[in-house]
């Protein structure tokens, strides 16, 4: 896939086939009003921090950038990788969590999760496929990030994803570092990808729509469930931020070698 190809599918989603416009429109809402019950329950717009025009075509470049089926955008990155675990344990499971992980996700699994009755323990992220003997009965997740986060290591996903499969135990890579450009978990079976998108594409604290993407079509139903809970904050200045990167980031840049 060439920087090409990418630039030029983050533009021409099959979001943007529905409108006459070259940006998206801006919509500038909170209530949103439905002619009939079928629409207001339909899939969207929903309200003004969900489905409409921008977030939309956001989470069409994301599932682009990603190769996912489905996205969804949050407040935070935190929030984004505590809601992509939440919305598979429950009360009674149990998740294994790489010791490099970003700061505060791991918090969220040490101490937040232990009050809601779920447990974690902690990994080399070297492990590779020994990590079969730390799985339990009650295991659900396996939680990743490539490279970690400040000793930058590189966890040998594939082996971690043999393992996960046959255990049927759900993997989530937290992507940020590579920004989606050079590393695709998504294509190489990881189930759900978290990406900041404030570290690479937009730094701002004035704009922070994360995504969590899936592949997997069961997950969905729970992710979607789970989104509610969150929304997003200028995801306009991503969307134009992503597009313009991916557009502007030829072979052999600055910021090609250093992603290297």
């Amino acid at each position: 896939m060439s920087g090409d190809d990418l630039s030029t599918r983050l533009i021409h989603t099959p979001e943007s086939k529905i409108r006459r416009t070259v940006n998206p429109a801006i919509e500038r809402a909170s209530t949103v009003l439905f002619d009939s019950e079928e629409a207001l329950y339909g899939t969207r717009p929903s309200y003004g921090r969900r489905g409409l025009a921008v977030q939309s075509e956001l989470q069409a470049a994301l599932c682009e950038l990603e190769s996912a089926s489905y996205a969804a955008l949050t407040p935070s990155g935190l929030t984004a990788c505590a809601l992509a675990i939440a919305s598979v344990v429950e009360a009674g499971d149990h998740v294994l969590i790489a010791d490099t992980l970003y700061g505060p996700t791991r918090r969220f699994c040490l101490r937040r999760l232990k009050t809601m009755g779920v447990t974690a323990t902690r990994f080399s992220p070297r492990i590779g496929s020994a990590i079969a003997a730390l799985i339990q009965p009650n295991t659900k997740a396996i939680v990743l990030e490539s490279p970690g986060s400040l000793t930058f290591e590189i966890p040998d996903t594939p082996a971690i994803l043999s393992v996960a499969k046959d255990a049927d135990v759900v993997t989530i890579l937290d992507n940020t570092w590579s920004a989606g450009l050079f590393h695709k978990p998504l294509l190489m079976g990881v189930d759900i990808s978290v990406q900041a998108l404030t570290n690479m594409w937009l730094v701002t604290p004035m704009a922070s729509a994360v995504p969590y993407c899936a592949d997997r079509t069961r997950l969905r139903r729970k992710l979607t469930q789970l989104r509610k809970t969150g929304g997003s904050v200028c995801p306009r200045m991503m969307l134009m931020s992503l597009c313009a990167v991916c557009g502007r980031c030829p072979r052999g840049s600055a910021f090609t070698k250093l992603q290297r």
